[in-house]
């Protein structure tokens, strides 16, 4: 079989490696910046749940202590256009 394994994407599922976009977003206020990290990525990696993770992430990038972080959600919301085009105008 492949090694691509499209449903950890969350191509078509709703869901990256076996969560949803709400159960990620739920990660954003972990107090462990790795954690944080991983669920940006995570989201950046939905694009159908954009319109509605957008806000999120552009929350992290704004206020995250964490640099990584920030860092993180500035390539998640890359990812994520033409639906966080508002987010990031400057």
């Amino acid at each position: 079989g492949s090694p691509v394994h499209p449903e950890r994407w969350g191509i078509g599922s709703g869901r990256y490696d076996g969560r949803t976009a709400a159960e990620w977003s739920a990660r954003l206020g972990d107090p462990d910046p790795v954690l944080r990290r991983e669920a940006v990525n995570a989201l950046g990696a939905m694009p159908a749940d954009a319109p509605d993770t957008v806000p999120q992430l552009a929350g992290a990038l704004g206020a995250d202590s964490d640099p990584s972080v920030r860092a993180a959600a500035a390539l998640a919301l890359s990812k994520l256009t033409p639906h966080s085009a508002p987010a990031v105008e400057a």
